[in-house]
């Protein structure tokens, strides 16, 4: 239940804050609140005694990581462009994985050395140092505007270059406003008025957004995108569909105890540390390719899951080994399709400029769309691993997720070899 109040607050609450966070020009504020509303969860979490309020603080921490996902990863690509976007979003969701890798230990040792009270304390600790981070954060198109009005202050040659443009742009305008005037005059010929009334017409459409349709109808249009977001889909319940069934798997069959249910995890979370080598490759090579060879190589090895099915030391090790090349699997899945989600924008605006309105953009409203297909993978892979194992299977359910990675493979692939075959940009 609470896993599902986070996700579904996640989920619901993301394309709202995308298409708000792309109508602030700055980053720092919707951070800011996100923080603040963590803040907020995390007291909740710590005092509440009743359930309700448990679940509350459940939804109040989805809202929060739907804010800070979609206006960070919107800042990132702000930040880095895109000639390396790929192995800076491998870095940037290596560290989230390394958060999930470490906090259990930590909140281990906190709990077992100063109590349970402790643990939130240390965790508000973190939060307001964050909080700090984001006041003294400077976005890169702040540090712009403050380098630009200290050259102007400076008088170099970019002075002369900008005062050309603007002296440029105003001449237009006062060229187009004489046309509009002396296109009232009874002596003007028909040919003048169609000159004038073609270059009003072509001044709108140079300073009016060109499209009117909802920016997240766009991007849902795009094939691309929307074979990223089914792949981020995919993975994402791959990654989750072990949390509940791999404990119970192991201690039914390797009878373990919590502890050494919890350890073998380690062996999943461990490789998404080199998440940056999988952004660099995909920098290289491309994020739909690496992204389609990591569905296809978990795909055998989810399958050889059916192999476990008995308590001894080689179906252990057996376990361990395909779960650890399942981990560097799906380490090449997540963090090159979230880089694809910002390429496939960036050549959106390439083909038209005005595609989106001419506004701030759309990236936070893109990693929005990205964070609700991890919205849904979450609710999606704990709910079906626990009914299959219960119905159908240890075996079965591990030939439905070879299944499940291999359709992914499907839209990723058809995306590429239309652009590369036909060079249809999709």
């Amino acid at each position: 239940m609470f896993l599902a109040a986070f996700g579904l607050a996640n989920f619901v609450s993301s394309p709202v804050l995308g298409w708000f966070a792309d109508r602030i020009i700055s980053r720092q504020a919707p951070l800011l609140f996100g923080l603040v509303l963590l803040g907020a969860a995390t007291v909740m979490l710590g005092i509440g005694t009743n359930v309700y309020v448990l679940i509350g603080s459940r939804l109040l921490q989805g809202l929060s990581a739907a804010i800070v996902y979609t206006s960070g990863l919107a800042l990132l690509v702000d930040t880095v462009g895109h000639g390396e976007l790929g192995k800076w979003m491998g870095v940037v969701l290596s560290f989230a994985n390394a958060g999930l890798l470490v906090s259990p230990f930590i909140g281990g040792i906190i709990y077992g050395s100063a109590g349970y009270n402790a643990i939130f304390l240390a965790m508000l600790g973190m939060i307001i140092l964050d909080i700090l981070l984001r006041v003294v954060m400077i976005e890169k198109k702040s540090a712009a505007k403050w380098m630009k009005s200290t050259e102007l202050e400076g008088g170099n040659s970019g002075t002369i270059a900008d005062s050309t443009t603007h002296k440029q742009d105003h001449d237009r305008s006062v060229n187009i406003v004489d046309t509009i005037v002396d296109e009232g005059d009874p002596l003007l010929t028909t040919s003048s008025r169609e000159r004038s009334h073609d270059s009003i017409e072509d001044y709108n459409r140079t300073t009016e957004p060109l499209s009117k349709t909802p920016t997240m109808i766009i991007l849902l249009k795009r094939p691309r995108v929307l074979a990223a977001l089914y792949g981020v889909f995919i993975a994402q319940t791959l990654i989750t569909s072990f949390d509940g069934v791999i404990p119970l798997f192991v201690k039914r069959t390797f009878h373990w105890d919590p502890t050494r249910a919890g350890l073998i995890f380690l062996t999943i979370t461990g490789p998404s540390l080199a998440a940056p080598l999988a952004g660099a490759l995909s920098d290289k090579y491309g994020s739909r390719r690496v992204a389609a060879c990591g569905f296809i190589f978990a795909s055998p090895m989810l399958a050889l899951l059916a192999l476990v099915t008995h308590h001894s030391v080689s179906q252990i090790l057996l376990l361990c080994a395909i779960l650890t090349i399942l981990g560097f699997a799906i380490t090449m899945m997540i963090s090159p399709l979230a880089a694809d989600l910002a390429t496939a924008v960036e050549q959106m605006i390439e083909e038209d400029s005005q595609v989106f309105g001419g506004g701030t953009g759309a990236y936070a409203q893109t990693f929005s769309l990205f964070n609700c297909a991890n919205s849904a993978g979450v609710l999606a892979g704990p709910s079906w691993t626990g009914f299959a194992y219960e119905s159908v299977g240890w075996r079965m359910m591990a030939m439905t997720l070879a299944l499940l990675s291999l359709s992914a493979v499907v839209p990723i692939v058809s995306s590429l070899w239309l652009q590369v075959v036909f060079g249809f940009h999709c």
